[in-house]
């Protein structure tokens, strides 16, 4: 095979390198213009050779002609005396209603300005500063009052609560009033039992009182002619009412003056500290505002405004549009409006000119604006063009890398990388994700260099880092893509392909499962209820979409019957679903000839409910059937062991008669023993399977009545004791001192005690204890019983109360396997709970009895 030199890897990797140093070239070039021309450093136009010639240059000498005029602005309406030498007033009405200022008190309500001017420093905004009171008289008026100042007045007896005694103790009343006002809690329309404010003379002087909620300000001054604000809108009619009114205007004139010295910066335009020069002339007043001593008379502001002219850049805004001039690159017009606008006295008879000296003599913003220029327009053709040669560059590396991708040197196959084994949507969804989250990094950097808060070379970093980072991610994705395309996976290894391939493969094993199981007819029902949904969806667009996309009124009539018809099926549905689950209910518990009604119901829940009409019905004669051989096996095991007893008692008898003989022979002694023995367990058994059937079927008459069970255990434990000693066990009994009654069969509660005893008496371990304890838990008595099994518990505590089931499985000790089976069945008739547990080789019963 020939050899293709772009398949080497050497060549891959020396492009891929290339690739990453071309593009943070030139996104670096790119991020330096676009930095460059935010700071008018750049030109925009061929025909921009000078500083002043751009747009940049008219920008930043229009805010500086902003700062001048709102400057001016300023010094004009924060003066503090009037022409006359009156301290000058603004009344907060005309505040309040934006009106234009009179510096008169023309409302009752106004503040020296000199004393705002002071307030203003440092002010932030008003909130709940002080606690207010207000007090509405009979009148609808308002008296306010400082918390505090209400309460001295209270002490002083100067007024009085008048409380309604109906909400308890007057004392506890008062102090949760005087609570809520100390805590400004007091809400408005809510009493606290307060029925109204009093004076000396018991006359009502105020019907309600709560705290005022509006925000306040700490008065550092007071109004003109009052002590405070309180004092103004207690007295004054006009201001009666409205205190939160006034706040807000105080705020309001407060935030305006404060805003007005904020933005106050005449003083950096002073002569000497700036290359522009500033001329607003009120012609009207004959009034001068400069930054030059020589063009502060008004007679002399002709000529000043041709020193003005002769002066490399100048714009001069005269009440008409064809009487203004301009040597900048600007709109007149915005200067005319924007000078309308700002102007303290409006553009009615005024002029207002500005001017820069381009020689900059003084080493101002301008200057270091003009030198910045030069230095960097010098810069514009060579950037662009290595930002455009790198560019091209990178275009051919990827004509390179792209016949490349996926081959070897010396090597016809195509080789895939993990990232080309990943669905083809998800790997360009990740890579686009990543692409995001490394923009926010120059993002952030730029929105952080804008402020100042960032230097430019943490800007170019984080351009670098952006390019190498996005570089990497193109070409992963790019030559993923090749290989993809090259190898013919781009749609084979998609996700959609996959959906839809998973989406085939469901339903065609749903469909498999559904045939084989037989349910043909379940089929044919999924298909009838997707085919409806899916009719019922397409109508509801259709008609939908008639209705309110200038359809007429029937498609909107039609929409509601549709839905109606939709709603009477599911309702229906609903209650067949309801009766189905009520006749479930029924036969669960246990009432298994009940029949479901199917007159109401349609489809397949009218042949469910027929199919559960047949299992109610199967079930009764299951039951019955059940019940039937229960009987015949009870009656079974009775006939048989009634026939086993009388033999048995015979053989006993005879048994009996050969001891009483006086036989020598020890072989025949022996003989004997060994038939005796047999013979009275075989009629030890006889008697247990009677009994445990009798027990089990309750055919049993009980004789019930209080019994000591505490007295009746002592008899037990006597009785067990020799056969407890033999077996070396040694009994821990823990029984109260005090009668404990039970309402029990005396002589069936033996039997289960009897039982249980005899059952650790045969399969405890030797040598090992038995914990005996009774306790009374409420209104229950509980007696347990432990012991070590002597034999491994392989089996559940279940089992162990099964009949025929005993604990040692080689069944070589004596038992029948039913006593513990008698024992719960005799318990449960007399009303009584009878549990086994087992833990590892511990044995433990339980009995809990209702106490007397």
């Amino acid at each position: 095979m020939k050899e293709r030199w772009y398949r080497r890897n050497w060549v891959k990797i020396l492009w891929i390198a290339l690739e990453h140093i071309l593009l943070t070239v030139a996104l670096v070039c790119g991020a330096f213009l676009i930095n460059q021309y935010n700071q008018g450093n750049l030109p925009v136009d061929v025909n921009e050779k000078l500083n002043a010639d751009t747009e940049g240059f008219a920008q930043q000498v229009h805010e500086m002609s902003a700062e001048i005029l709102y400057g001016i602005q300023y010094q004009q309406w924060t003066k503090t005396k009037n022409e006359d030498g009156s301290s000058r007033l603004l009344d907060l009405q005309e505040v309040y209603e934006g009106k234009e200022y009179t510096y008169k008190n023309t409302s009752g309500l106004a503040y020296r300005m000199s004393d705002l001017k002071d307030w203003a420093a440092g002010y932030d905004s008003y909130d709940n500063a002080e606690n207010i009171l207000v007090c509405k008289k009979a009148d609808a008026t308002y008296d306010y009052y400082y918390a505090q100042e209400f309460l001295n007045l209270i002490d002083k007896k100067s007024l009085k609560f008048i409380v309604d005694k109906s909400y308890g103790d007057e004392d506890a009343t008062i102090f949760n009033i005087r609570d809520a006002i100390q805590y400004r809690t007091y809400e408005e329309g809510v009493n606290y039992g307060l029925q109204g404010v009093a004076n000396k003379k018991g006359e009502i002087v105020y019907v309600s009182i709560w705290s005022f909620s509006g925000g306040s300000i700490q008065e550092k001054y007071a109004p003109d002619g009052a002590d405070s604000i309180l004092d103004v809108v207690n007295k004054n009619p006009n201001w009666n009412g409205r205190l939160q009114e006034a706040y807000q205007a105080l705020d309001l004139a407060l935030q305006e003056i404060s805003n007005a010295v904020y933005s106050n910066k005449l003083e950096q335009y002073t002569e000497g500290n700036t290359n522009l020069t500033y001329l607003y002339v009120d012609q009207k007043n004959r009034k001068v505002y400069t930054n030059k001593e020589d063009y502060a008379s008004y007679k002399t502001h002709q000529a000043a405004l041709a020193s003005i002219r002769e002066m490399g850049a100048y714009v001069i805004v005269k009440p008409k549009l064809s009487q203004c001039e301009t040597t900048m690159n600007t709109d007149l017009r915005e200067w005319k409006d924007f000078v309308k606008r700002t102007a303290p006295e409006g553009l009615t008879d005024c002029i207002f000119a500005v001017g820069v000296d381009t020689t900059y003599p003084i080493e101002d913003e301008l200057a270091i604006r003009s030198r910045n220029y030069e230095k960097y327009s010098s810069w514009l053709i060579p950037v662009i063009v290595v930002m455009c040669v790198c560019l091209v560059l990178w275009l051919a590396g990827l004509a390179i890398l792209t016949p490349g991708a996926g081959r070897k040197e010396g090597d016809g196959e195509l080789h895939l990388i993990w990232f080309d084994r990943i669905f083809t949507e998800i790997a360009a969804g990740g890579l686009l994700f990543l692409e995001c989250l490394l923009l926010c990094v120059p993002v952030a950097v730029w929105e952080n260099y804008s402020r100042g808060l960032f230097p430019a070379f943490a800007l170019y970093v984080s351009v670098v880092v952006f390019a190498l980072g996005s570089c990497a991610m193109f070409l992963l994705g790019y030559l993923s893509l090749v290989r993809r395309i090259k190898g013919k996976t781009l749609w084979t290894n998609s996700f959609l392909l996959w959906f839809w391939r998973f989406v085939k493969k469901a339903w065609r094993r749903a469909r498999v499962f559904l045939e084989q199981t037989g349910s043909d007819v379940q089929h044919g029902r999924t298909l009838k209820m997707v085919s409806l949904f899916g009719a019922f969806l397409v109508a509801q667009i259709f008609l939908v979409s008639a209705s309110f996309g200038g359809g007429s009124f029937f498609c909107l009539l039609l929409l509601f019957v549709v839905d109606g018809i939709a709603f009477w099926y599911f309702i229906r549905r609903v209650n067949g679903q309801k009766e189905i689950l009520e006749g479930l209910k029924k036969i669960t518990d246990g009432e298994l000839n009940y029949k479901i009604s199917c007159e109401k119901l349609i489809g397949e829940q009218k042949i469910m409910a027929e199919a559960i009409n047949s299992i109610g019905g199967g079930l009764d004669a299951a039951v019955e059937n059940s019940i039937k051989n229960e009987r015949m096996k009870t009656e079974l095991i009775t006939n048989v062991s009634h026939d086993i007893k009388t033999p048995l008692t015979s053989i006993i008898n005879y048994i009996d008669l050969l001891k009483r003989e006086n036989l020598t022979d020890p072989k025949i002694v022996g003989y004997l023993e060994v038939l005796d023995a047999k013979a009275q367990r075989l009629k030890i058994l006889t008697e247990d399977v009677v009994e445990a059937s009798k027990a089990s079927t309750g055919n049993i008459t009980l004789e019930m009545t209080n019994l000591n069970l505490v007295e009746m255990l002592h008899q037990v434990i006597g009785e067990f004791q020799e056969k407890m000693e033999e077996k070396n066990l040694k009994l821990m009994v823990n029984l109260p001192e005090e009668p404990v009654m039970i309402y029990a069969d005396g002589r069936r509660m033996w039997r289960v005690l009897a039982n249980i005893f005899n059952n650790t008496a045969k399969y405890a371990m030797e040598g090992t204890r038995v914990y005996i304890d009774l306790k009374k838990n409420g209104e229950k008595v509980c007696f347990s019983m432990k012991n070590i099994s002597a034999e491994p518990l392989n089996i559940s505590a279940e089992q162990l109360t099964e009949r025929f089931i005993r604990g040692d499985s080689s069944r070589s000790t004596e038992g029948s396997g039913l006593g513990l089976s008698i024992a719960q069945s005799l318990t449960e008739l007399q009303k009584g709970k009878f549990q086994v547990y087992l833990d590892g080789d511990l044995f433990k019963v339980m009995i809990v009895f209702s106490k007397v």
